[in-house]
């Protein structure tokens, strides 16, 4: 199962109208490809496997089963442009990055969770998120690096 998933991130990012030719495993089943029609910024496998969540440049987050490549739900975040899409440890949180905000999600419900600023001057500036091993902080990296708390969306620190 590790090719057709390596597939699916792949074609993830292909380019924006570009068709997309079949693409095949070894022993020649056919690897599903995920519906995007949009510039894909920002991919994340879930810790556990299960979830593939994709962030694009129009602000669109979509969450996908990871085997099949089915369209779980189609999210929307608290800003346009995602950067970067993270999972925490357990799988259950995640969180997407765009140019000034942070929006935590619940994976089994797809609800928000909350928002709250980056902190970034500019879209740009947002080059990488982490969960902290306990999943109860997140940190990110902009022109400098801010701990938040996921609970609440203060800073950490």
């Amino acid at each position: 199962m590790r090719t057709p998933l390596l597939c699916l991130l792949l074609l993830a990012c292909g380019p924006k109208h570009a068709p997309l030719p079949p693409v095949t495993t070894a022993n020649g089943a056919l690897v599903p490809q995920l519906g995007h029609h949009g510039l894909v910024r920002a991919v994340a496998l879930s810790p556990d496997g299960k979830r593939l969540a994709t962030g694009r440049q129009d602000g669109r987050l979509e969450l996908w089963e990871a085997q099949t490549g089915d369209l779980i739900a189609d999210l929307l975040p608290a800003g346009p442009g995602i950067m970067l899409v993270t999972f925490s440890p357990d799988s259950k949180t995640l969180a997407a990055l765009t140019d000034a905000t942070i929006t935590l999600f619940d994976v089994a419900s797809g609800t928000e969770l909350r928002h709250f600023p980056t902190g970034a001057p500019d879209m740009y500036d947002v080059w990488g998120a982490t969960f902290s091993p306990d999943g109860t902080q997140l940190a990110i990296g902009t022109n400098v690096v801010s701990v938040f708390d996921v609970a609440t969306g203060d800073s950490a620190w």
